[in-house]
């Protein structure tokens, strides 16, 4: 199934006109190896893309949610991708390090490690996934990013 995972706590893609995206935008070309395109910064309008795409969105909240879908529908076309994902992970998210473990509810880090083994586990070389990360959590949205860049260190 072609879908669109969008994974956020709170917001709806409808309500994210003009979301400004820097450096958190990581492609998997075809060839298998992902990379970070060369430009830093742009805009999203992420109601206009949800309005304009033929794939259906599907929006999760946590982790489990996010693993039920996959698990059920499969690895997704396009996965746009929040790093907190509830109260506790705003804590220490903006100060420089976002913590990687230690929380009692997982973050989009642990959706992006788990997608990241299933892709590795079930399709190394052939699957095309955009990733969108836009998450305002600067450590977040780099920690997410080095999930599916180090799949290239595999390959």
């Amino acid at each position: 199934m072609s879908y669109v995972l969008f994974l956020d706590d709170v917001r709806h893609p409808r309500g994210m006109n003009g979301w400004y995206v820097e450096d958190s935008h990581v492609v998997r070309k075809t060839d298998g190896s992902f990379h970070v395109p060369a430009f830093h910064g742009y805009r999203i309008n992420f109601y206009e893309v949800m309005s304009s795409s033929p794939l259906n969105w599907v929006i999760v909240r946590n982790y489990e949610e996010f693993v039920k879908v996959v698990e059920a529908d499969g690895i997704p076309e396009v996965v746009c991708f929040d790093h907190d994902l509830c109260e506790e992970h705003y804590v220490d998210g903006f100060q420089g390090e976002a913590k990687t473990e230690g929380y009692r509810e997982k973050t989009g880090y642990d959706c992006a490690k788990f997608l990241a083994q299933k892709i590795r586990d079930e399709l190394p070389n052939e699957c095309a996934v955009e990733i969108v990360l836009h998450s305002m959590n600067p450590a977040g949205r780099k920690n997410m990013a080095a999930a599916f860049l180090e799949l290239n260190q595999e390959n």
